[in-house]
């Protein structure tokens, strides 16, 4: 007796995962922009100027400075949740409403936390383990160990809180599930990945940069420097939605919304 082989998933397409991240995007801006402007554009901005106009006084030294990191960085899992939270209602016919979207990204974010955590271990390790010895070949060093764990993770994670979201998974699950999601797929996966770290990386502080330089360190010009920071998050966190969509679609031959409507 000869036992045929499982049929092989179907590549994921990036190029439809960015359109339809669009499509979300347009559909929910009204939502999506406001929660990122109050828990990630906001949060970064303040932080980013304490640290410029204080210099070291800002957390009494850098052991001080990297616990505060750590503390501003507790916000983000909420924020990532919640535009993951409101983009999903998009896809599954719905309309997201702001305070429904928080309330969702609260209820969710022990699991946040978890995956998001594993998704920016070195980013946030990276501010204890230099203490005392960030140079120019240290910084750069680190940066590469950045970006090779970040296109790791996201290969193996990226859609992980979508899948918390929708299928309202604990963490072991929701990496049993993305485990299962993405195999097959996790080149392409890393590829979108990196165009995100592409943007975070080198356009992002390229604009921040240039507006401090052209009109120093004020509250305002921080704040307009973080702008664009702000929009690729939202591109970046409605993409972790609209990707799982894909994937289920792909590995299971309709999407959630879908197999809803059938078994429903």
């Amino acid at each position: 007796m000869s036992l045929s082989r499982p049929h092989p998933v179907r590549p994921l397409e990036v190029g439809r995962v960015l359109a339809r991240t669009f499509g979300v995007l347009r559909r929910a801006w009204m939502v999506i922009v406001p929660v990122a402007i109050l828990l990630e554009w906001a949060p970064n901005a303040a932080q980013s100027y304490l640290v410029q106009s204080m210099g070291d006084r800002y957390g009494g030294g850098p052991y001080g400075l990297a616990g505060l990191s750590l503390a501003w960085w507790m916000i983000f899992p909420l924020a990532d949740m919640a535009v993951v939270v409101a983009a999903l209602a998009v896809l599954n016919g719905q309309r997201p409403r702001f305070l429904p979207v928080l309330l969702g990204g609260a209820v969710l974010f022990p699991a946040a936390v978890g995956l998001d955590l594993l998704q920016n271990l070195v980013g946030l390790a990276e501010p204890w383990l230099l203490v005392g010895v960030r140079s120019d070949v240290t910084s750069l060093a680190t940066a590469v160990i950045e970006i090779i764990y970040g296109l790791a993770s996201a290969a193996l994670l990226l859609p992980s809180l979508a899948a918390a979201a929708q299928e309202r998974l604990g963490l072991r699950r929701a990496l049993v599930r993305t485990a299962a999601l993405t195999d097959g797929n996790r080149l392409r996966i890393a590829a979108l990945a990196g165009l995100f770290l592409f943007l975070e990386m080198v356009i992002t502080p390229v604009i921040r940069d240039m507006v401090v330089a052209l009109f120093g360190v004020s509250p305002s010009s921080v704040a307009i420097a973080y702008l664009p920071h702000a929009l690729i998050f939202c591109f970046a966190s409605a993409s972790q939605a609209t990707l799982y969509w894909e994937l289920v679609r792909l590995r299971d031959g309709a999407a959630p919304g879908e197999v809803d409507a059938i078994f429903g």
